[in-house]
């Protein structure tokens, strides 16, 4: 009965979406353009997270369909968007690619973010491990080595932006938690675990540690994680935790699954009236916007874990289930894909999104496979 709701609920309207999100030339993500006024653009980041997407479909499915395509997706990105430095590139803007407006994550202005060539790495590696392609692991071992040495200093932290033009890393912004060093870029060192784990080189581990143990100075007594200046955005929160928690599995370091554990515990007893807002203010201790479905999912697909490894106690069962309940509930539109939310500020005098984005629909699909998995896992039993 779980597995029958898992794929009509998930994967069906899931495989039925692809075509609104992906671009039939390149094989890449594409977003239609934002309430913001951004154009239509391909979005390098997401296409390496649907790498993973992908070989996880492939896995419940079957379906040779999902490796090929991500292998196209991944030529794609080591072919189009992969810099001669070794970072990938953020977006394509087509026929505004060139223009200033967009140049700080333009192809053209050059401007690689460590997160996003972390997101590809990861994608790459895993894609590498099932098929063999020497291409493949070539190009992640230009994102490591790219991140490695020209991205991070020697106490681990590393630099949020690099200007490929200028071949130099760009000035960290504290107020803005994509443009400073901060705990989500232990998403760096998720990428670089896998990395070592597929070539044994020590120094893929000895920088993943490093960085982990340099964020770890961002959480709170509380367990949330300071984002930005006195601020905790959940999006990013969520990143710094799954980073923490995927090393420490790998490393097992305990302490940075002790990190995961508090951050993800303060995340689920945020949960009120069925959302979890996107962004706290830390020192009056309260929420500022409404609630983001990526976030939602992110934290679903964290308690699922957490209860896997035995790490998160059952009094937190009716909220995750609640949590989940909410998530399935932003399932809408053509094709059942999952809604984005709302945005933080106002855009054209409303809140709530109309924005359509794959990257939603990966960390749902995501979040409830780790769901019904755990929950499967707590109800079976083994005789003798």
């Amino acid at each position: 009965m779980i597995i029958r709701e898992l794929y009509n609920d998930i994967i069906a309207p899931y495989e039925k979406s692809l075509g609104l999100f992906f671009d039939s030339e390149t094989g890449a993500v594409q977003e239609p353009g934002r309430e913001d006024g951004t154009p239509r653009f391909l979005f390098t980041e997401v296409t390496g997270y649907a790498l993973l997407v992908y070989l996880r479909l492939y896995g419940l499915t079957g379906d040779e369909r999902h490796i090929e395509l991500a292998v196209r997706a991944a030529n794609w990105i080591h072919s189009r968007a992969q810099d001669p430095c070794g970072g990938v590139l953020t977006r394509y803007f087509f026929e505004h690619d060139s223009d200033a407006a967009w140049a700080d994550k333009s192809f053209s202005g050059r401007r690689i973010y460590a997160f996003d060539t972390a997101i590809c790495l990861r994608g790459m590696i895993n894609l590498y491990d099932f098929t063999g392609d020497p291409a493949l692991l070539n190009s992640a071992r230009r994102m490591g080595d790219f991140l490695c040495r020209r991205m991070m200093n020697a106490d681990g932290e590393v630099s949020a932006i690099f200007d490929a033009a200028a071949d130099t890393p760009c000035d960290p912004n504290p107020e803005v938690w994509s443009r400073r060093f901060s705990a989500f870029h232990t998403k760096v060192a998720e990428a670089l675990i896998d990395l070592h784990r597929s070539t044994g080189d020590e120094s893929y581990r000895a920088s993943a540690i490093a960085i982990c143990d340099a964020a770890m100075r961002f959480q709170t007594e509380i367990g949330a994680f300071e984002t930005s200046s006195g601020r905790a955005e959940l999006h990013p929160h969520c990143y710094a935790t799954e980073g923490f928690l995927h090393v420490g599995r790998q490393t097992g370091r305990s302490d940075f699954i002790d990190v995961a554990h508090r951050a993800t515990v303060w995340a689920l007893t945020q949960f009120r009236d069925g959302e979890i807002a996107q962004s706290f203010d830390l020192s009056a201790d309260k929420p500022l916007s409404r609630f983001r479905t990526d976030s939602l999912a992110q934290v679903l697909a964290l308690s699922a874990d957490l209860r896997r490894i035995g790490a998160l106690g059952s009094e937190h069962e009716e909220t995750i289930d609640a949590l989940a309940a909410k998530v399935l509930s932003m399932r809408t539109g053509a094709g059942g894909y999952f809604q984005y939310g709302f945005y933080e500020r106002e855009f054209n005098g409303k809140f709530e999104s109309d924005t359509r984005s794959y990257w939603t629909q990966m960390f749902c699909l995501r979040g409830f496979v780790k769901y019904y998995t755990a929950y499967l896992i707590d109800r079976t039993t083994v005789t003798l």
